[in-house]
């Protein structure tokens, strides 16, 4: 792996964080979300892949008003990635 496509992959990882789960951009989960991505903390009966990723975060963004997010920390090695999200909310 290239330390080009380590960079791609942190910098997606990244803007996962920042912008899906912290700014609620929906469509990126068809970009960063396979299609046999299963959630194993959502409640029984929500679909695999983006839409049960989407689902999951409409509700936790319906729930949590202010839901914001920031990176502290991010890394790769190979193809290998990891993150130090900071996710703040108000209830």
């Amino acid at each position: 792996m290239t330390t080009a496509t380590t960079s791609a992959n942190v910098d997606a990882a990244v803007r996962t964080q920042l912008e899906y789960y912290g700014g609620g951009v929906y469509d990126l989960a068809e970009r960063f979300v396979t299609a046999d991505y299963i959630d194993r903390e959502a409640p029984p009966g929500t679909p695999a892949g983006s839409d049960g990723a989407n689902a999951v975060l409409r509700w936790l963004r319906g729930a949590l008003s202010d839901l914001s997010s920031e990176v502290k920390d991010a890394f790769g090695f190979g193809d290998r990635v990891a993150v130090e999200p900071l996710t703040e909310r108000a209830h």
